[in-house]
């Protein structure tokens, strides 16, 4: 909670599944420089399919930055669901 606190992009790139099933109001701004400045593949690809609108645009974004992106949407994905972690 430290790392979302102080927006460390690093720490949050590296936890991004659990911020994800948190689902924590607010954190989205956090959780999106994170991807955009220590994120991977894997980690826009949970933006994609966290179910959070703001975190599956900035997905989109990423990978179209991306020149030889594989991203790709995995249908039966059980992982990183926006607010899980509450269910």
């Amino acid at each position: 909670m430290k790392a979302l606190k102080q927006h460390n992009s690093t720490e949050l790139a590296g936890a991004y599944p659990y911020f994800i099933r948190l689902g924590k109001a607010g954190s989205e701004d956090a959780l999106i420089d994170a991807l955009n400045t220590s994120g991977d593949l894997l980690m826009a690809q949970a933006f994609l399919q966290s179910g959070n609108a703001k975190l599956v645009k900035a997905g989109r974004e990423w990978s179209s930055e991306e020149e030889d992106s594989q991203l790709y949407v995995i249908t039966d994905y059980e992982g990183s669901h926006w607010g899980r972690a509450r269910e």
